[in-house]
């Protein structure tokens, strides 16, 4: 298990349903059926390393889809300091 991992949260963009197809049929041609995997279990809360465990794949392809996937602007990542002060700053609002 990667401490690095443990320590980046991922967020998906929101897409229109067209935009949602083309990237997740850019990263089926790229990555297959792996990428898709990630993509979709992306939701803003689990850590890298759970996204990463619950795909079943090497961190090597792991970290290759996902730098693809932000590249692409389909998801943004944090650290988790950094999602836990966003969260306190939307709770004082």
């Amino acid at each position: 298990m990667s401490e690095e991992l443990l320590g980046i949260i991922a967020t998906r963009k929101e897409l229109h349903a067209i935009e949602r197809l083309k990237a997740e049929q850019a990263l089926a041609e790229k990555f297959g059926a792996d990428a898709l995997r990630v993509y979709v279990k992306i939701d803003g809360l689990k850590n890298a390393e759970e996204l990463r465990s619950d795909a079943g794949l090497d961190e090597a392809k792991f970290l290759e889809i996902l730098g693809f996937l932000e590249d692409r602007g389909l998801i943004t990542t944090k650290t988790v300091f950094e999602a836990e002060l966003e969260q306190k700053k939307g709770e004082k609002k």
